[in-house]
């Protein structure tokens, strides 16, 4: 699916939004890759069920067909891995180990890890369970990605 067709259905989700009355920002698209992540925040309104609606109704299944189809998923690995030396610096800061050399599914274990929560002795490292360690935004990717 291309970038495109995923841009028609958030411009479709942001006029649902403006018919009822809710404000949003387009905040254009990640600085990366092939098929980025699109970017916006909505205002808050009391309940949050017509904000939800619209999503549903309007960008829902194209963003998650989108973001989740095999060129997509290949694209993100392809950008954690040009920028794999940095972030093996960064986990290692944090207390989790890493191969040299790790394949894709390893650096991003360890990534998920860090993102999430790094249990005390997860795969050698020494955080505290549930302690936060971003090492993709300092790079320049999105830790939605992860």
């Amino acid at each position: 699916m291309s970038l495109a067709i995923a841009r028609a259905a958030l411009e479709g989700f942001f006029a649902c939004l403006q018919d009822a009355g809710i404000g949003y920002t387009d905040l254009g698209t990640a600085s990366y890759g092939e098929f980025p992540r699109q970017l916006y925040t909505v205002s808050d309104e009391p309940s949050g069920e017509a904000s939800l609606r619209c999503y549903e109704q309007e960008f829902a299944s194209i963003d998650g067909l989108y973001q989740t189809q095999p060129a997509t998923l290949a694209d993100i690995a392809r950008q954690v891995m040009l920028r794999k030396d940095d972030i093996i610096v960064c986990l290692r800061e944090a207390g989790i180990s890493i191969e040299d050399d790790p394949t894709y599914d390893e650096l991003h274990a360890a990534l998920y890890l860090g993102i999430f929560g790094v249990p005390r002795g997860a795969r050698g490292g020494d955080a505290p369970a549930g302690e936060s360690v971003d090492c993709y935004s300092p790079v320049g990717l999105d830790p939605r990605d992860v």
